[in-house]
């Protein structure tokens, strides 16, 4: 039986219904692995005329990956005025799954929404944390994600998670509602 589905699948390939050559995989998306203190050390390290927004978020978390378009569509409205970063928490802390192991689901997920923002693979700043995610959690603060930080001249100027919006009350923040008007009120100043 495999042997007769073979030909149909080569068939349907070269038809032009589908195109099946490995260059039309998606981009391959740039991933660094960073500690929180790291990431922290980038943001300061960047341009005291940007922006820098920084979107903490997991593949495990569907709130972040419903959101997370909202990030991609920031940048492509912006550009080079405002840095747009991912910072993704899958790693769990587990000896036997380090940051690397999450790597091909993250990166799948972010080419596909880079594809779909149509920005160029390295428009994003994309890192993995190489710490456990309720540890940096704890460290800002935040009972769960997804989470937005907003920093200018390498200060944190606003934040939009749970401790200002209370998803068990109904409160959410939205890039289009909240984010994106933030931002666009900074770069006006």
């Amino acid at each position: 039986m495999k042997h007769l589905l073979l030909p149909a699948v080569v068939s349907f390939c070269l038809s032009g219904l589908q195109t099946c050559r490995a260059d039309d995989a998606p981009p391959k998306v740039p991933i660094k692995e960073a500690s929180w203190k790291q990431l922290q050390e980038f943001v300061k390290q960047q341009k005291p005329d940007k922006i820098v927004v920084v979107d903490l978020w997991s593949t495990a978390c569907l709130p972040c990956l419903k959101e997370f378009p909202g990030l991609v569509k920031l940048k492509a409205e912006y550009g080079e005025k405002v840095v747009c970063v991912s910072y993704n928490l899958d790693y769990a802390g587990i000896r036997k799954k380090p940051p690397a192991y999450y790597q091909p689901v993250v990166q799948k997920f972010l080419a596909k929404k880079v594809a779909d923002g149509k920005l160029k693979p390295n428009a994003l700043t994309n890192f993995m944390c190489t710490q456990e995610t309720t540890e940096v959690l704890d460290t800002l603060e935040i009972g769960a994600m997804p989470a937005v930080l907003v920093y200018r001249n390498g200060k944190l100027i606003q934040r939009f998670d749970d401790t200002k919006f209370r998803p068990s009350r109904g409160e959410h923040f939205s890039y289009e509602k909240n984010i994106q008007p933030y931002v666009h009120g900074l770069l006006q100043k």
